[in-house]
């Protein structure tokens, strides 16, 4: 354990009521950019942890992630991601988005973890233009969540800036581009894609849309950062973001009306969770959290199991040489 029972539990109380949290309101627990960060920093034990205390405060509880959870260290490279889905699966993701490095393993081997995963991968902006089969049409542009008495509408963009900074040919059929995010010159087209999936939600009864994002902030995404899609939709009460690593716990943006919808982002690898709350009088806030909250045992134990497949592998001897070789910190 990171502290004693008892800090842990005042701390978790203190939480829970700064972030006005009881029985009749929603949480959503969000994470993103977590790039095989499974045990660092706060780790994904701490974020089952933390799902499993709010869900003892109120049964209205989701946890998503925002994209880039399955490249960015050893475990991801050598399972193509598949450990990482299995930490997912662990924690209790109920929804994730595309971030760019979830195609750097090709259009099966992202097919294939979505198969394995148990959440379903939300995102309104993927076309597809190709004609051998689109190995993305596990992707759903929106999801509503259903609370009880209250409808949560969730939309997902992944950022167009993906082909540039994935591997573009697999995008690609017999070396044409027939995946795309809605790029365009002014960012009209994936303003549109988005705005297409908020009324659906809203025709479907939501009374809440909730935008998922890996579009990020910085100014080299312009015009496809989430603040400019804010800027230029309505009908989303907030928006949750990845892509730049940025530390937001709660910015207020404008969106075409002039109405005023938070935004947030944890950072990366797990350094800050993300808590949304969504009062019984329809107050939306966010913030993210750190500091020292507890293991979860249950995540523990099976991330054990998974990482004792991956150390065996990487165990393996995959070469010998009859050269000593030597390692030497010096410039030459």
């Amino acid at each position: 354990m990171k502290k004693s029972l008892i800090c842990v539990v005042l701390a978790m109380l203190m939480l829970a009521s700064f972030c006005g949290v009881y029985a009749e309101e929603i949480v959503i627990l969000y994470t993103n950019d977590v790039h095989c960060a499974y045990n660092q920093n706060l780790g994904y034990s701490s974020v089952k942890a933390l799902k499993d205390f709010y869900e003892s405060v109120t049964p209205n509880v989701l946890l998503v992630d925002n994209g880039d959870s399955i490249q960015g260290d050893v475990i991801g490279a050598v399972s193509q991601g598949e450990y990482i889905v299995d930490f997912m699966n662990a924690v209790g993701y109920d929804y994730a988005i595309l971030g760019n490095h979830e195609f750097d393993y090709g259009m099966d081997q992202i097919a294939a973890l979505a198969e394995k995963a148990n959440y379903p991968y939300v995102d309104s902006n993927i076309v597809y233009t190709g004609t051998q089969g689109n190995k993305l049409d596990f992707v759903k542009p929106y999801v509503v969540h259903d609370f009880g008495d209250v409808k949560v509408g969730f939309v997902g963009a992944a950022t167009p800036l993906s082909i540039a900074t994935s591997t573009p040919t697999f995008f690609q059929e017999d070396g044409e581009f027939v995946y795309g995010f809605g790029a365009g010159e002014n960012g009209e087209i994936l303003y549109g894609l988005v705005q297409v999936a908020v009324d659906a939600c809203k025709a479907e009864g939501a009374d809440y849309v909730i935008l998922l994002t890996h579009l990020g902030v910085e100014s080299d995404s312009e015009p496809y950062r989430s603040i400019d899609v804010i800027n230029h939709t309505h009908d989303i009460d907030a928006c949750l973001d990845g892509h730049s690593h940025s530390v937001i716990p709660s910015q207020y943006v404008a969106n075409d009306r002039g109405e005023l919808i938070p935004l947030s982002s944890t950072g990366t690898k797990l350094i800050y969770i993300g808590v949304l709350t969504i009062t019984d009088d329809g107050v939306l806030n966010t913030t993210i959290v750190n500091g020292d909250l507890p293991d979860s045992p249950e995540f523990d134990a099976a991330a054990a199991e998974i990482t004792g497949d991956y150390e065996e592998f990487i165990a393996q001897v995959m070469a010998t040489s009859n050269v000593d070789l030597m390692v030497s910190d010096e410039n030459g």
